[in-house]
């Protein structure tokens, strides 16, 4: 508009000095050059409010975007293209004890455990700058007390229109209550497995007719005994025997019961055993 205006003088200003006589073209461009100066102002003016407008209004829509982002009720942080935190979320700050000037600035696995930030350096961040995003990623995190966390993380990055990265965007989940739950539980089970295993009662499980499970007492019951058993009179009559699918439990309970393995051939798998006893018939067929 400044630049039409610039026009719009000059030429009014030839055609005063052309068609009026001296002294009033003079009276005449200096009354206009007057008015375009009033008007040079006024669009200044207005400009300047436009722009001061402008800016307030972005001031105030960072101002709520860094707001709500910080008031999100989730563990929030981006990391600019040094893999420094540039915003931090206030439960992630509060989760790790940590206030913003501690936090800002610092890279973000400077929080992680040793194992954590020896993988994220060498693994999940290569893959996330190569794929662009990584979610549910396993990390343990240290808080300011030293107390350790487990969370899961997703992140996406953020690229320039060179395809560099220039910021990455993550969220965390903290599953210490979940992972120390799942810890207990298979600590559980397997305290229990043991003791069952071991018990000297017999055990089993079973569905639908099919024996699903059973310790060894089972076993060393009703099974290897009679295997035992039934071996020795095989072996009465002169005729080799060949065992197949001899499982853990059972083998142990066979070394309890002094099985004499001397003439006892055992395999692992059902093939096996018949390639063994082929053998045994110098390859005739059965």
């Amino acid at each position: 508009m400044l630049r039409a205006l610039g026009i719009s003088r000059s030429v009014f200003c030839r055609a005063a000095s052309a068609l009026a006589p001296k002294e009033l073209a003079e009276d005449t461009i200096e009354r206009f050059e007057s008015v375009i100066a009033d008007l040079v102002d006024a669009v200044i003016a207005v400009y300047q409010s436009t722009a001061d407008e402008a800016a307030r209004a972005f001031a105030k829509l960072d101002a709520r975007y860094r707001e709500r982002y910080q008031r999100t009720p989730a563990m929030m942080h981006s990391l600019d293209a040094e893999m420094r935190i540039s915003a931090v979320s206030d439960r992630g700050l509060a989760t790790l004890e940590y206030t913003a000037d501690e936090a800002l600035g610092r890279r973000s696995v400077d929080f992680f455990t040793e194992e954590s930030r020896r993988r994220a350096l060498d693994i999940i961040l290569p893959r996330l700058s190569a794929e662009g995003e990584v979610f549910d990623v396993p990390y343990q995190l240290v808080k300011k007390s030293g107390k350790i966390i487990d969370v899961r993380a997703s992140s996406v990055a953020v690229r320039d229109e060179q395809g560099n990265v220039t910021q990455l965007l993550s969220v965390l989940e903290d599953v210490t209550a979940e992972v120390e739950a799942t810890r207990a539980l298979r600590e559980r089970e397997e305290r229990w497995r043991a003791l069952i295993e071991l018990s000297p009662l017999p055990l089993c499980v079973h569905r639908d007719g099919t024996l699903r499970w059973m310790n060894d007492a089972t076993v060393r019951t009703f099974f290897a005994e009679a295997l035992v058993r039934v071996a020795k009179s095989i072996r009465l009559l002169g005729a080799e025997v060949v065992i197949t699918g001899i499982t853990p439990p059972i083998a142990r309970a066979l070394v309890m019961l002094g099985a004499d393995f001397g003439r006892l051939t055992t395999c692992g798998t059902l093939r096996d055993g018949i390639a063994q006893a082929r053998g045994l018939r110098g390859g005739r067929s059965f």
